[in-house]
């Protein structure tokens, strides 16, 4: 599972890339409880492209989501949640599942 960006991303060394991959890679998802509330937090990458993530090349970058669970999405699929965080920063991105 893993989004394509469809917006433009630019690059450490300074050049634009476009259908770049995002995803979880290997890393992990924690849900946790802390003071009370339920806690969803993911590391995610973003690579060149799949073909790269696939290979298992460098990413271009990591990043983290954090989202503080509602009582009803406790008993959600907590990748899906992970990966609607993820959307709210690159908006423009298709589903590859």
């Amino acid at each position: 599972m893993g989004l394509i960006n469809k917006d433009n991303f630019e690059t450490y060394y300074g050049y634009s890339v476009q259908d770049t991959y995002i995803s979880l890679g290997n890393n992990e998802v924690s849900l946790r409880r802390e003071e009370g509330n339920w806690i969803l937090e993911a590391h995610f990458n973003l690579w060149h492209s799949k073909d790269l993530r696939i290979q298992n090349k460098r990413a271009y970058k990591g990043f983290h989501v954090r989202k503080l669970l509602t009582d009803s999405e406790l008993s959600s699929n907590i990748f899906d949640l992970a990966y609607t965080e993820v959307k709210k920063q690159f908006t423009n991105t298709t589903d590859d599942l």
